[in-house]
């Protein structure tokens, strides 16, 4: 075929330090047997294909957003710190800014930009 498949999880390209729990989780074997169908066609599986993008058109899973087998979500990560965090509707995020950490390459989202559905824009500085 011409090349190495990737191994099943690549721990540099996910984060392990913020709030949402993410995890390789088992597949129901159908999902595998629709991916062993695309190799005829040249199309090769990789089990970790969305986190670093290296190769475009291949077929394979996504790390799920889990922890111990269990389904996880910002909301079980804001509940279980005692946050009582407010859903906002019909709201378009603009913009995102990052901030790097110079001495432990951490990057970190800063502030984000939203436009709500009146089209007035709103700035929350994390």
């Amino acid at each position: 075929m011409g090349r190495e498949l990737p191994p099943q999880h690549r721990s540099e390209a996910h984060g392990a330090s913020g709030p949402l729990d993410t995890e390789p989780y088992p597949v129901a074997p159908i999902s595998n047997m629709a991916i062993d169908s695309f190799v005829p066609k040249g199309i090769l599986p990789d089990l970790d294909m969305f986190s670093t993008g290296d190769i475009p058109h291949d077929c394979g899973h996504t790390v799920r957003a889990t922890y111990q087998r269990l389904r996880a979500s910002p909301v079980n990560s804001l509940l279980s710190a005692g946050e009582n965090p407010t859903l906002e509707t019909e709201i378009l995020v603009d913009k995102v800014s990052f901030s790097k950490n110079a001495s432990t390459s951490e990057i970190k989202v800063t502030r984000i930009e939203v436009i709500d559905s009146d089209g007035k824009k709103h700035k929350f500085t994390i």
